[in-house]
């Protein structure tokens, strides 16, 4: 996948990459490697090995499961600087590598003033998420401590989860 950040300009731009298990891809914007100019990053899968052009920068990865949080900062706190930074957050654009020549237009859904609940719901349904999650990295390095976690709890590769009572009691 092909993220393009724009350049900073009077803003401070902070975003990172990182995988599913919290592990950090890299960083974007200011503090990245793009240092606030603007870039155009390509997210890696796992043993990617194809050579990439010099206007992208890589941000190769351990895992197929990986998310993205960028923000735009003012510097100063007014309603016009908002309106700006909303406007520069509209130039992000995410689109696969293979459409990097000709993107395809990005569609932007603004949440202003929506509810959205952004908690995870510690049910059953979110293991069952890390579980489906699990089986899509089978032979990919996971932390070891995570995977003794999901042993425990009957998440092991090749087999269905169907946790017992004393596991869905754990969870």
């Amino acid at each position: 996948m092909v993220i393009d950040v724009p350049a900073a300009g009077e803003f401070r731009i902070f975003g990172s990459l990182i995988t599913a298990w919290n592990t950090p891809v890299v960083d974007m914007g200011t503090a990245g490697a793009d240092r606030g100019q603007g870039g155009r990053y390509v997210l890696l899968p796992p043993n990617f090995t194809e050579n990439l052009s010099a206007e992208f920068i890589a941000a190769p990865s351990r895992s197929f499961n990986n998310y993205m949080v960028i923000r735009f900062v003012p510097h100063t706190p007014i309603p016009e600087t908002f309106a700006a930074a909303l406007a520069l957050l509209q130039q992000v654009r995410i689109y696969p590598l293979d459409q990097s020549v000709d993107p395809q237009p990005r569609r932007f859904t603004d949440a202003a003033g929506r509810t959205f609940n952004a908690h995870p719901q510690f049910d059953e349904s979110l293991y069952r998420s890390i579980t489906r999650m699990h089986k899509e990295e089978a032979g990919r390095p996971v932390e070891a401590n995570i995977a003794a976690k999901l042993i425990s709890l009957g998440m092991v590769h090749g087999r269905r989860f169907d946790p017992d009572e004393s596991q869905q009691t754990a969870m």
